[in-house]
């Protein structure tokens, strides 16, 4: 019973190896040759049972890198000094792999080394998935900075994290002077209530909000859009001063010509009687 227990327990651990691409290794001071488990075998691409040397274990490192993993995994096996590294590995086929390799001593009664054991997971995907995203964003942050209208973001703690060229000309402030800071602490004064009002809107309603609204220090009309995310709120704003004051100068003139019309309709009917 016990027995079939174990054997249950070990092709469970191997299953969960072998979906987590994760081998394990060990070297006793003092041997000539690693142990390998049947997945680091695999990931490897040699033989299962595959005990290598020290300088056959070299070999399997990409050649700028072999000279940095000889000298910390020589740390280890010396000094007893633990290890968490990502690096590029060369299979027995010739494939370039990532591989995340952990390393640690077991020492005996005296301090020395008595045996280093550690594990190596197969990341390639995840650094490739991680690359992909890394270029997507400069691609998306390389539009924004080319934007003709302003984009700044903040944290869920009201904190900028970016603004784009164009909103630091809006804001008339850098982003030196700005990131990491409250917008609540450096526009503090009563024009911006209404601002804060829609960003507080749209951060705890969650919800997109537009508005248009006078932000009197700079003498703007601004367009806001305000969307949340679970991160905090991107602003989208646009300088549309000009638009509101022809807008205005046009409702004005409007006026004008309705009140001359009144005017001659007046004096037409006076001379009609």
């Amino acid at each position: 019973m016990l027995e079939a227990q174990l054997r249950e327990r070990q092709g469970l651990l191997q299953m969960a190896a072998r979906m987590g691409r994760l081998g394990a290794w060990t070297h006793v001071a003092g041997q000539e040759r690693m142990t390998w488990s049947d997945e680091l075998c695999r990931l490897s691409e040699v033989d299962i049972g595959f005990a290598p040397t020290l300088d056959q274990v070299g070999a399997f490192f990409a050649p700028a890198h072999r000279p940095l993993a000889q000298r910390t995994l020589r740390r280890c096996l010396v000094a007893g000094q633990g290890f968490d590294v990502e690096t590029p590995v060369l299979t027995a086929s010739g494939r370039t792999r990532w591989f995340r390799l952990i390393g640690e001593a077991e020492h005996d009664e005296d301090g020395g080394v008595r045996r280093v054991h550690g594990a190596c997971q197969d990341i390639t995907d995840q650094r490739g998935a991680a690359g992909r995203t890394r270029r997507h964003v400069r691609q998306l942050t390389n539009a924004l900075e080319r934007l003709t209208d302003g984009v700044f973001m903040l944290d869920r703690n009201s904190r900028f994290t970016y603004l784009n060229p164009e909103a630091q000309r809006l804001l008339a402030r850098s982003r030196e002077e700005l990131l990491g800071r409250r917008i609540t602490d450096e526009f503090s004064d009563a024009a911006a209530g209404a601002l804060f009002a829609h960003y507080r809107r749209a951060r705890d309603e969650n919800r997109v909000v537009q508005a248009e609204e006078y932000y009197g220090p700079l003498d703007l009309w601004v367009q806001l859009n305000i969307y949340p995310s679970a991160e905090g709120v991107a602003v989208h704003v646009c300088d549309v001063t000009e638009r509101v004051r022809a807008r205005g100068q046009l409702l004005q003139l409007n006026a004008q010509l309705e009140a001359r019309m009144k005017e001659r309709t007046a004096q037409l009917e006076l001379a009609n009687r």
